[in-house]
C-alpha cells in the first residue's frame, strides 16, 4: 500500500480528551477554517512523529570527576575573575 495511501485513509473511533483541549482545538479549527478532524489529526502525527527523535546520544555521555570543589558556584562567584577568586 503506497505511504499517500496510509496517510489519507481514515478510521472512525472514540476518545476520551480534556474538555479543555477540545474547546482549544475547536476555537482553533474555527479561527483557520479546519476542521476539528484536521487538528486533531495533526497534533497526533506531531506528537508521534517528535517522539522518533534519536536521544541514544544522551547514554553515551561519559561521567568525568571533575576533581575537588574549589569554591561554590554562585552567580557572585560565577562573574568573579580569577584572581578574585583566589
Amino acid at each position: 500500500m503506497p505511504k499517500e495511501k496510509k496517510l489519507n485513509s481514515k478510521i472512525k473511533t472514540t476518545v476520551r480528551i480534556n474538555t479543555y483541549l477540545k474547546r482549544l482545538a475547536e476555537e482553533k479549527a474555527k479561527k483557520e477554517g479546519l476542521k476539528l478532524q484536521f487538528i486533531v489529526n495533526e497534533a497526533l502525527r506531531l506528537y508521534l512523529t517528535s517522539q522518533k527523535k534519536d536521544k541514544s546520544w544522551v547514554d553515551k555521555l561519559a561521567v568525568r570527576d571533575v576533581g575537588k570543589i574549589k569554591y561554590p558556584l554562585t552567580r557572585e562567584n560565577f562573574y568573579k575573575s580569577d584572581e578574585e577568586l583566589d
